[in-house]
Formats: C-alpha cells, sequence, structure tokens
C-alpha cells in the first residue's frame, strides 16, 4: 500500500495498435493511470483491466494491495531538562510510506519523567531516564533509545506561602525540629528556602528558627509565628507544641 507498479500489456500481433485503455473496478483500492502505473491506496483486491483501443480486446489481471509494514523507527528529543520542564519528541517511520505510523513512547522510569501518546515528556524529579518508541502495528520494532537526564531548577525567588494558620507539632514524633515550610508549601514549588524567616512572636522561648523552613521546638505549649520571604508579606501561623 503506497507503493507504485507497472503493467504491461502485449497486443498480437505486434504490428497492431498497441494502445490500451487502463481502468480499475475499485479505485478506493488502488488506482491505475493511463501508463499503467498502479498506485496501492488501501488493503484489498482489485481488477486491473486494459482495453485494446482498436478492436476493443479486454485483459485483466488481480492486484492484492497489503499493508506496508513499518521496518524501523527513529526518535529525537531533548537529552536535558529541569524538574517541571516539558520536552518534545518526534519519530521518523521507515519506509515513509508504512500503512500505520503510530507509535507507542515508553520510559524507563515515570517517576523521573512521564511522556504521553503525542510524545511531550515531562520532567517530574531528579535522575536519568531512558525514552524509546514501539510500533503499535509491528511491536517488534522499537526504535533508538535516548537518555535525558533531569536536574533540579536553581531555585527561585519565593512569591507566596500556602500554610495553614494553625498546625499541631509533637516533640517525640519530631525529635525538637520540625520542617515547618518545604517545597510544598511555597509558591513556586522550587522556591528558595534558604530565603525563609520564622518569627516566633509570643512565647519566643518555645520555638526557635533552624533555616530553610525548619524550627526547633523547645517546649510544650501554644506560640504564634510569623514566616515570611524577601518581598513576601509574613504569613501568621499557630503552632500548638505537644508531647
Amino acid at each position: 500500500m503506497g507503493d507504485d507498479d507497472t503493467l504491461i500489456a502485449e497486443i498480437l500481433p505486434l504490428a497492431a495498435n498497441q494502445a490500451v485503455t487502463w481502468t480499475s473496478n475499485n479505485p478506493s483500492i488502488a488506482t491505475v493511470d493511463t501508463y499503467g502505473v498502479v498506485t496501492g491506496i488501501a488493503p484489498g483486491v482489485v481488477v486491473i483491466a486494459a482495453t485494446a483501443v482498436d478492436g476493443g480486446l479486454r485483459a485483466t489481471t488481480l492486484v492484492t494491495v497489503r499493508n506496508r509494514a513499518v521496518e524501523g523507527i527513529t526518535i529525537d528529543g531533548p537529552t536535558n531538562l529541569e524538574v517541571y520542564e516539558t520536552g518534545d519528541f518526534t519519530a521518523a517511520i521507515y519506509p515513509g510510506t508504512a500503512t500505520n505510523q503510530n507509535v507507542t513512547w515508553i520510559t524507563s522510569n515515570p517517576n523521573i519523567a512521564t511522556i504521553d501518546e503525542n510524545g511531550v515528556l515531562t520532567a517530574l524529579s531528579p535522575g536519568n531516564v531512558t525514552i524509546t518508541a514501539r510500533s503499535v502495528s509491528n511491536p517488534s520494532v522499537v526504535s533508538n533509545a535516548i537518555m535525558v537526564t533531569v536536574e533540579m531548577p536553581a531555585p527561585a525567588a519565593i512569591t507566596g506561602f500556602n500554610l495553614p494558620s494553625m498546625i499541631t507539632i509533637s516533640r517525640s514524633a519530631s525529635g525538637g525540629t520540625h520542617a515547618l515550610v518545604t517545597s510544598a508549601n511555597v509558591i513556586p514549588s522550587h522556591g528558595n528556602l534558604q530565603s525563609i524567616e520564622i518569627n516566633p512572636m509570643t512565647p519566643t522561648a518555645l520555638l526557635s528558627d533552624e533555616g530553610e523552613g525548619v524550627v526547633r521546638v523547645n517546649g510544650n505549649g501554644r506560640v504564634i509565628v510569623t514566616v515570611s520571604a524577601p518581598g513576601v508579606p509574613p504569613v501568621t501561623v499557630i503552632i500548638m507544641i505537644i508531647n
């Protein structure tokens, strides 16, 4: 299918007019032009006829059109991405006339990066991941492999916080320290935790700032803190400290 082949009609005697008219009984399966060139369109069987211009003699032949199989796949795409980035992968099918050119995209580790049916890769966490493509119509055909290295992006400026107004910290469970602010609590999620300041308002003795969103709890009770970063309005959080 998608290929061309040429039929030849010979009229006897050879001295006779060799001109013929070519026809296909089903052009949706295969067409034939005035030179006897047959082009496959869709799988199936078609009757191709040659009719002599002089005398109207007619000869026919059966032509079977089959799907053209995929023989090879070559993929291309980015080899380095940062977490939260996306990249586009493309697949070139050989031969280009193959009937079914659909592929299934495969990632060796979906925890590091996923890839959808359109070849769009999404980086999720740092690490190395291998991307390949497999032919849908001929699953034995697999593409070359591309290794993608995913790295954490450089910390960005924090633009906001997503913190509850009240939390409870267990001293025994936390071992004395607690990550009050993590990447899940800042906007964007790769915000620079080193820029965070946590200031206990009252009573100050119960809690101290250890840096990067971590606090040390020094006793049981209720303490009010403010969480801030450069250029960001402070957020007030009530902390209940228990054993």
